[in-house]
């Protein structure tokens, strides 16, 4: 039962990032992942899990003692890593001036006894000021709290659709959230 609600708390972390935006001046681009890789070796007295990658290759991964319940590791096992990522932006009701970087973290992890998942979330909201906007390039330019211009070009439509709208001096609210999950589940 306790891992039914780690592994829930887990969905949630994940799903948080595909929240709908509540207004249409709020733009949400979201990308997900999902490997699975099989164990195919294990040095338990330094905590090291050799993987066999979908592509063939082998890759060695040390697992700290935040990883929970190593001793259940199995060769044979399939490590399942889900990764999220989704940038939000919205315009701002934000004064001009310096911005603030807030950052947010989370981590959760299986209790003691069940089998080894861990999951953790990180996100950062800050606001930015607009500089320019070129909507043949299209590239967006804006200078963040730590006062150094930087370019971007947006990467989907709707990101395109939210820059076209932008004008110099405009204050957008910028919130890059990742995601990440990963779970030792028996051989199948």
């Amino acid at each position: 039962m306790r891992l039914r609600a780690t592994l829930l708390l887990l969905a949630g972390m994940l799903a948080a990032c595909t929240a709908e935006p509540p207004a249409p001046t709020q733009v949400v681009t979201t990308d997900a992942r999902e490997v699975v890789a099989v164990v195919d070796g294990i040095n338990p007295p330094e905590r090291l899990v050799s993987l066999q990658l979908p592509d063939g290759t082998r890759e060695a991964v040390r697992l700290g003692p935040e990883v929970r319940n190593f001793a259940q590791i199995r060769v044979g096992d399939e490590v399942v890593v889900r990764y999220r990522e989704a940038v939000a932006v919205a315009l701002s009701s934000a004064t001009p001036g310096p911005a603030q970087t807030v950052i947010t973290e989370e981590v959760a992890r299986a209790p003691l006894g069940e089998r080894p998942a861990i999951g953790a979330e990180t996100a950062v909201t800050t606001t930015v000021r607009i500089e320019a906007v070129d909507p043949t390039g299209p590239t967006v330019t804006f200078t963040g709290g730590d006062g150094l211009p930087r370019t971007v070009t947006p990467q989907t439509e709707e990101m395109r659709a939210f820059a076209r709208t932008l004008q110099p001096g405009d204050m957008v609210d910028v919130t890059f959230t990742e995601a990440v999950a990963l779970s030792v589940e028996p051989a199948r």
